[in-house]
C-alpha cells in the first residue's frame, strides 16, 4: 500500500484515472491486511491524514477519500457478514476488550486494579463472576460479544479513572516497540561446513540493536527534515506513527509491530548513506 502511495506521489493527481487506481489498490491492500489480523483497521483514516499532507491542494480531499473507500470496500463485506451472521455491529472480528484489560494489567504489576494478565486468567475470573462454569472453556464462545464489550467497558472505566497513568502506559508501551528482538539463529549446520553461515550472521546480529539504530533512525528523519523534504519523511513515519498510536493502547507482542521497523530502516540506511 505504502509502495503505491510512494509511486503516485510523484504525479498525484486524484482527477487521473491512473492515480485514483493507485490510490484505491494501496487503500484496498490496507483493507486485506484487516482480514489476516485487524490491528491495521484504522490505518486507512490514519493514511488519509497523511495524505493530506502529500497530495496538492485542491486533491487532498479526494485523494484521501479514494484511499478510505479502498479499504472500506475490502473490510465492509466482513461487516455485513458479522451482522447477518450474528445480528451485531463487528467490523471485523473480537478482541479489542481482551486486549484491552491485559495490556492495563501488563503495567499495572501490583494487581491493584484487579485486572487478569493472561487469557486463561480471564476467562477463569469471567466464570467466576458470571457463575457461569462454561465461560472457562474458551474466551469468546459462549456470548463472546456481550463478554468482550463488557470487557471493554471494563478496560474504558478503568482509563476514565486513571487517565495520567494510562497515558504513561501508552508512552511507555510506544517506546518498547523500538526495541529490536535478537532471536538465537536456527541454521542447519553439516559436517563439512561447520557454522560457516552461523557465524558471520551472529556477528552481523549483534549491530541490530536500538543504541545503534535509533541515532541512525533519527539523523535519517532529521537529514530529510532539513531538506524540506517532509513527503518522504511523511510516508516513511505514517506506519510507525499509527501504531504507536493506535497499539499503544492495547496489549502488544513484538509480532504485532515488527513492520514498523522496516520504515524505520529506511531512515537508518539514509542516514549510514
Amino acid at each position: 500500500a505504502l509502495l503505491l502511495i510512494t509511486r503516485t506521489r510523484a504525479r498525484l493527481n486524484a482527477t487521473r484515472p491512473s492515480s485514483l487506481l493507485s490510490l484505491l489498490a494501496a487503500g484496498a491492500l490496507i483493507g486485506v491486511s484487516c482480514w489476516l489480523r485487524a490491528n491495521a483497521l484504522l490505518l486507512a483514516p490514519f493514511l488519509a491524514l497523511a495524505l493530506m499532507l502529500i497530495a496538492k491542494r485542491g486533491e487532498r480531499k479526494r485523494a484521501a477519500l479514494i484511499l478510505v473507500c479502498g479499504a472500506l470496500l475490502v473490510v465492509v463485506p466482513l461487516t455485513i457478514r458479522n451482522a447477518v451472521v450474528f445480528g451485531k455491529f463487528i467490523p471485523v472480528s473480537l478482541g479489542a476488550g481482551q486486549t484491552l484489560i491485559e495490556g492495563i494489567a501488563d503495567y499495572n504489576t501490583d494487581g491493584s486494579l484487579g485486572l487478569p494478565q493472561t487469557d486463561l486468567e480471564l476467562i477463569r475470573g469471567e466464570a467466576e463472576t458470571a457463575q457461569r462454569p462454561d465461560y472457562a472453556n474458551s474466551l469468546f464462545t459462549p456470548d463472546g460479544i456481550e463478554r468482550d464489550r463488557a470487557r471493554l467497558a471494563r478496560g474504558f472505566a478503568v482509563i476514565r479513572a486513571h487517565p495520567v497513568w494510562f497515558a504513561s502506559v501508552m508512552l511507555r508501551r510506544a517506546a518498547s516497540m523500538l526495541r529490536l528482538e535478537r532471536t538465537p539463529l536456527r541454521l542447519t549446520t553439516t559436517d563439512a561446513s561447520p557454522g560457516l553461515l552461523q557465524w558471520p550472521l551472529r556477528i552481523l546480529q549483534k549491530f541490530f540493536i536500538p543504541a545503534l539504530f535509533l541515532p541512525l533512525t533519527l539523523t535519517g528523519a532529521g537529514i530529510l527534515c532539513y531538506r524540506r523534504q517532509f513527503q518522504p519523511l511523511a510516508i516513511l513515519l505514517a506506519v510507525p506513527c499509527y501504531y504507536f498510536c493506535m497499539q499503544s493502547a492495547l496489549h502488544t507482542e513484538y509480532r504485532y509491530v515488527l513492520v514498523i521497523h522496516y520504515f524505520l530502516f529506511v531512515l537508518a540506511a539514509l542516514a549510514v548513506y
